[in-house]
């Protein structure tokens, strides 16, 4: 499986739209969109990024719940 598949799994599997996955990690919509389509790939600092909200989601999902609630997106 690829990065990206691997990434859009990930996002799903946590009920997260492109969107709110890009501003957990700081990045666009658009850049989410192009890794999940292996397009683009993410550089190390996107990396870096992409592994610590990953640790933050499985450390605590109440806090992720509150960040995903003040980013959500009407």
């Amino acid at each position: 499986m690829s990065l990206g598949k691997k990434l859009q799994q990930i996002r799903k599997e946590e009920k997260l739209s492109q969107l709110e996955f890009a501003k957990i990690i700081g990045v666009t919509k658009t850049t989410v969109f192009n890794w999940e389509k292996d397009i683009h790939y993410p550089d190390k600092m996107s990396k870096l990024m992409i592994i610590e909200a990953l640790e933050d989601l499985i450390k605590d999902k109440n806090k992720f719940k509150m960040l995903k609630r003040k980013l959500e997106v009407e």
